[in-house]
C-alpha cells in the first residue's frame, strides 16, 4: 500500500480458497484508520488502468486490482473484507512517499 497525506492506494489480490463460487467486488472492501472512521473505496479507484473490478470467481481462481481510499494519514489501518460467504480483516502499514 502506498499513501499520501489523505489517500491510500494499494493492489489487492483475492484468491478463492473455498469450494463455493464467490463474487469479488470492490464494495466488499472497507478501510479504517485507528480512530475508527471506516470508508469504502473512493471513486478515484476507477481512474486506474487496472482497478479492482467486480468478477465471479470459481474454485482456484483469483483476481487483483487497484483500490483507492480517501482517509487521514495514519501509521496503520485495518482492511476489512465482507461478502455473503466470508469476512476477514487485516492490519496493514502503508509506505509513505
Amino acid at each position: 500500500m502506498v499513501a499520501g497525506d489523505d489517500y491510500l492506494v494499494g493492489v489487492l489480490f483475492t484468491p478463492l480458497l473455498g469450494t463455493l463460487a464467490e463474487h469479488a467486488n470492490p464494495h466488499n472492501f472497507r478501510l479504517a484508520p485507528p480512530d475508527g472512521m471506516t470508508v469504502s473505496h473512493h471513486t478515484a479507484t476507477y481512474s486506474f488502468d487496472k482497478h479492482f473490478d467486480a468478477v465471479d470467481l470459481s474454485q482456484g481462481q483469483h483476481t487483483a486490482g487497484w483500490l483507492a481510499f480517501h482517509v487521514p494519514k495514519a501509521d496503520t489501518y485495518t482492511l476489512y473484507y465482507d461478502s455473503f460467504f466470508a469476512s476477514a480483516s487485516k492490519t496493514i502499514a502503508p509506505e509513505y512517499e
